[in-house]
């Protein structure tokens, strides 16, 4: 029985990344300090962390995984980004990973991962428990990005956002479930009209290279003063009206900043350049431009707020 025991994982991956992520000062990348960690957007894609490292101007990904063995993804995406693997156990050379020599291996000390989580297992029972109490209120609010498209009916649409300040999605949409956890005190970016040659464009690879050229004409962001809700149980009036096939828009959440009625944005952004953002950022807002609705990392807005214009009121 107990060698059945062993041979189980009753600790996942996912502890060792958040024992990585909150303890950025016992790593060090190729030689250099680093500044800070976070996770890759959503939690657990491929590579695990993104680490802000002294002296580089683009993060550095990194894997985590218990064993060198169990490493079985596209080496490529670390190479290009002189990227590493974090495991507590190296049981595979660095060269049999990534024959070019460029990935490196880091193995992570046992001991001190033990005492971290005698310290720290308090803390992760109960933030696993409190992602099954609705009525827990988030300690920090989310970021979501919401892409409007020059394309269709996207911009009408979002001027009528304003007039309500209100934003919705179609009955069947599949961005329902992210609309879901949108709470009170979360904020909105709008990422409005890219200048891009659409689907085409939005192909990872093009998107990722230095020659890329395509911008977003604006960012404007708000505070949301009603998390989701289904007009359907409000008896809400239908704000944008049904489609041609009768198709209503039901799935809402409220946003406004200083009782203005949704005219001044929080923030006020435009010519995004998306070839000088960061690696983690340009994905970020591709993805976000590719399904429409996505959670957003902080990191995110603060690099399009540096690559990009003041938008003033009166434009």
């Amino acid at each position: 029985m107990k060698g059945v025991e062993n041979s189980r994982k009753w600790i996942h991956e996912e502890v060792l990344q958040r024992y990585v992520r909150e303890n950025p000062k016992k790593w060090k990348i190729h030689g250099k300090r680093v500044l800070s960690i976070r996770y890759n957007r959503p939690f657990d894609k491929y590579p695990d962390l993104w680490f802000s490292v002294e002296g580089e101007l683009n993060e550095v990904p990194v894997e985590v995984e218990w064993r060198s063995q169990d490493f079985d993804h596209d080496v490529k995406i670390l190479q290009e980004h002189k990227g590493m693997i974090f495991c507590i156990k190296k049981d595979r050379e660095d060269e049999e990973i990534d024959p070019s020599g460029i990935v490196k291996q880091f193995e992570i000390p046992e001991k001190p991962f033990q005492a971290w989580m005698k310290n720290n297992i308090g803390n992760l029972v109960s933030d696993t428990l409190s992602n099954f109490n609705d009525n827990d209120e988030r300690k920090t609010p989310k970021l979501w990005i919401k892409y409007i498209s020059k394309r269709g009916n996207d911009l009408k649409t979002y001027h009528m956002y304003g007039q309500s300040e209100t934003a919705g999605i179609p009955a069947n949409a599949m961005a329902v479930k992210k609309f879901k956890q949108v709470k009170k005190n979360d904020l909105i970016m709008f990422l409005i009209g890219g200048s891009f040659a659409g689907r085409k464009d939005l192909q990872s690879k093009k998107w990722h290279q230095p020659s890329f050229r395509g911008t977003f004409e604006k960012i404007q962001v708000f505070r949301i003063t009603k998390g989701y809700y289904d007009s359907r149980d409000t008896n809400e009036r239908e704000i944008w009206g049904r489609s041609k096939s009768g198709e209503i828009w039901p799935h809402r959440f409220k946003f406004d900043e200083l009782n203005n009625q949704g005219k001044t944005p929080l923030l006020n952004l435009k010519n995004i350049r998306i070839r000088e953002l960061s690696t983690p950022a340009k994905e970020q807002l591709r993805i976000a431009a590719a399904v429409n609705f996505i959670e957003c990392d902080y990191g995110t807005l603060v690099e399009c707020v540096y690559h990009s214009d003041q938008l003033l009121n009166s434009e």
